[in-house]
């Protein structure tokens, strides 16, 4: 008998706050928005390239930060100022 001795781990999505809309990206190129009931408020699909996981997870936050200016979310709720 093979013992199997890898971790599980098990994430669950939760939503944001009252008020908030949740962006979510992959390096897939999948990136959705949510709001606080779990209604999806808007959702894409992009082309991304890399030969590395670093770069490709960076295409992908790039293009979710777009994708939420575009669709009219620019408060941001950690601290740091929203770019001019």
């Amino acid at each position: 008998m093979v013992k199997d001795n890898r971790l599980h781990v098990f994430f669950h999505w939760q939503p944001p706050p009252v008020g908030v809309v949740k962006i979510n990206c992959d390096g897939a190129g999948g990136i959705v928005g949510h709001d606080w009931t779990g209604q999806v408020v808007g959702n894409r699909c992009v082309l991304l390239m890399g030969n590395d996981v670093l770069t490709v997870q960076g295409q992908a936050v790039y293009h979710a930060s777009v994708t939420a200016r575009r669709m009219g979310f620019d408060h941001r709720r950690d601290g740091l100022p929203n770019a001019a």
